[in-house]
């Protein structure tokens, strides 16, 4: 439809670098300067950080912003967003207890968008004791439900620590996502379970899991 997503080097003077913007092209030849501007996306130097992901054919983009707490050296993740120039920004991923650090950092990524808006990505999970990360949870957002956790998360894909991780993460058009999610025996590795999920149909799990 002609436009464009990309992003730009920042300045603060001279040629002290201050990180990337994202900016959206439309056919026009305007351009809108995207990302989150605010205090928690800006370090006490002026830092502002963001990257650019995805842009649709129905115009949506996807990208992050670097969040901060204070000082620019200290750094608390990435807020992964989706933006429309009709709709405006949603931000995506999961941002619960259990998806926060102590001392709250958040970080989620993008895997795949659709023409729909819909995204899939991941979450870093975290405990308390000890403050750790321990894996990625897998979500999928659209702007009716918001982000939900998707994927297979029961004991079977934990591991004894609280490790969990999944990987192959897709999105079609019609909305299904896919994965995979991996398998434990308390500490040990034991392989890898499929699974799609779809908001109407809910996680089905793939693949022959028979003793064969």
């Amino acid at each position: 439809a002609g436009m464009a997503l990309g992003t730009a080097p920042r300045y603060r003077g001279g040629t002290s670098a201050a990180s990337n913007s994202v900016w959206l092209g439309d056919a026009t030849g305007a351009t809108t300067r995207l990302g989150y501007f605010n205090t928690e996306h800006t370090a006490s130097d002026g830092t502002q950080q963001s990257d650019a992901f995805a842009l649709t054919p129905t115009g949506f983009a996807a990208g992050r912003s670097r969040r901060y707490d204070g000082a620019a050296t200290n750094v608390r993740g990435w807020s992964a967003w989706v933006y429309r120039l009709d709709v405006g920004y949603r931000t995506v991923g999961l941002r619960d207890a259990e998806h926060t650090r102590l001392n709250g950092s958040r970080l989620s990524e993008f895997a795949a968008i659709n023409s729909a808006g819909q995204v899939v990505g991941t979450s870093n999970r975290y405990t308390t004791s000890p403050d750790t990360q321990v894996g990625v949870s897998a979500f999928i957002d659209d702007a009716a439900t918001g982000s939900v956790r998707i994927g297979l998360f029961d004991a079977e894909h934990t591991r004894s620590d609280q490790f969990r991780t999944v990987e192959g993460l897709t999105l079609t058009e019609g909305g299904l996502a896919s994965g995979r999610s991996q398998r434990f025996a308390r500490s040990a590795a034991r392989g890898w379970s499929a699974w799609a999920y779809r908001p109407d149909i809910g996680t089905r799990r793939l693949g022959l899991t028979d003793g064969a």
